[in-house]
């Protein structure tokens, strides 16, 4: 059995953990942390699984390594591996087996920590570790298998995938009436809101442009009080400041604001999926258990 496999020398599941290594790290130098033997050691292990595949795993682009199609095709394979391995040694030993899971700011906040005790109720063999990405890099790091789940946008789901389907999330025009008592909005409309200060995001998202291309065609172009990293930082700001901002209903809303009606934000609803590679799902020890469980937990 596995003649093929095993009729070469240069395969080790530590010349895997070095492969895992070096193509996160980006660079040999980086991953052997400056020391010349281990960087030399790197080398030659690399240079070994490419002489057992028969396959160019990597190429040089000044000092970095940079992984070849097949390459990034392995590394992913060899997590998978290394981390099923790990598993079982876990299981084993009744630790708690690590599951990470990517998704944005604005959905862990929302949804996943005010379910975080329910999930490790329900799941309490994992140890549940958060990664903060955008939907494309999520897509990115399931086909990369640097994590186990990741919740993504319904057009960043790709062949590889399987998916649970989770629900949509919409925006909402919200205004704040600073540290004063939350008061009835009733009357005021998406165009009294945009006068106020706005406090939004930073850079230049599609909704960021809307906004903006809404002010100037009504001629009342959006004075930005702040500009925010994160959704975080813009519900602390409307707490202590009247102004008005756009958040996905994910989040609470915050006591100070009232909610403004505002049909031009639908076309940025988003339908979102529990996703999961594949390739890698059947190598984790209980993995369809855990799809099953954060799918129900985490449903919209």
């Amino acid at each position: 059995m596995y003649n093929r496999l095993f009729s070469r020398a240069g395969l080790s599941l530590e010349r895997l953990r070095t492969f895992v290594e070096v193509a996160d790290a980006g660079s040999m130098a980086k991953a052997a942390n400056g020391d010349a033997v281990r960087q030399s050691q790197f080398s030659r292990q690399i240079k070994e699984l490419e002489e057992h595949f028969g396959r160019k795993l990597t190429v040089r682009s000044g000092r970095n390594v940079v992984l070849t199609s097949e390459g990034r095709d392995f590394a992913g394979l060899a997590r998978q591996i290394l981390g099923a391995l790990e598993d079982f040694q876990g299981d084993g030993e009744a630790k708690q087996i690590p599951v990470t899971l990517g998704s944005g700011e604005s959905f862990h906040r929302g949804v996943v920590l005010p379910r975080l005790e329910s999930i490790r109720q329900r799941l309490p063999g994992i140890r549940l570790e958060l990664k903060n990405k955008r939907s494309s890099e999520v897509a990115s790091a399931l086909e990369e298998g640097t994590i186990d789940f990741g919740v993504i946008d319904e057009k960043d789901l790709t062949e590889s995938m399987k998916s649970a389907l989770l629900g949509r999330v919409r925006h909402r025009l919200v205004v704040s009436h600073g540290p004063k008592k939350r008061q009835n909005a009733e009357g005021l409309t998406w165009r009294d809101a945009l006068r106020m200060p706005f406090i939004g995001m930073e850079g230049r998202g599609a909704l960021t442009t809307m906004i903006e291309q809404c002010g100037e065609k009504e001629k009342m172009p959006v004075h930005y009080l702040i500009k925010c990293a994160s959704w975080h930082g813009i519900m602390d700001l409307l707490s202590h400041h009247e102004a008005a901002a756009v958040l996905p209903d994910l989040l609470p809303l915050p006591a100070s604001c009232s909610q403004v009606e505002w049909p031009g934000l639908k076309p940025f609803d988003r339908v979102l999926h529990l996703a999961w590679d594949s390739r890698r799902g059947s190598l984790r020890l209980e993995s369809d258990k855990w799809q099953r469980i954060l799918a129900e937990l985490l449903k919209l």
